[in-house]
Order: C-alpha cells, then sequence, then structure tokens
C-alpha cells in the first residue's frame, strides 16, 4: 500500500476490463480500489426555466455549457 492505495508490481499487467464491456462486480470492486473512473456522465440542455415569471425558453445549442465535474 502507497499512502492508502493498493499498489501491485507486474511484469506483464493484467486486463481488468475492456471498453464497451458489461462490467461484473469484482471488476467494478478492482476499479474502485485503484481510483479509475469508468464513466462520464453528461446532460443535454434542452429548456431553460425562469423563475421570474415562469417561462421556458427552448435552447438552440449555443446558449448551452460546458461544466466540468473535477
Amino acid at each position: 500500500m502507497v499512502k492508502g492505495r493498493v499498489m501491485l508490481e507486474m511484469v506483464g499487467g493484467y486486463p481488468v476490463c475492456k471498453t464497451g464491456e458489461t462490467l461484473d462486480s469484482r471488476q467494478t470492486a478492482l476499479l474502485k480500489m485503484f481510483g479509475v473512473p469508468v464513466a462520464e456522465f453528461k446532460v443535454d440542455m434542452k429548456v431553460r426555466w425562469s423563475r421570474k415569471g415562469g417561462e421556458v425558453t427552448a435552447l438552440d445549442g449555443k446558449d448551452q455549457m460546458d461544466v466540468d465535474a473535477d
């Protein structure tokens, strides 16, 4: 362990999973232990509601903003 994290020294390495593969509980536990993010969450806003007046406005794409969750 290094700073509370499990560290393994392997010569050849071991693939835990592949892109697009459905993970089982063992694989997800390993990825969580090693701190590997496996999902990205995105939201596309289609409309916006204004508290002042209760107005709903459709967005055309140029009003949208990117938010980084880091």
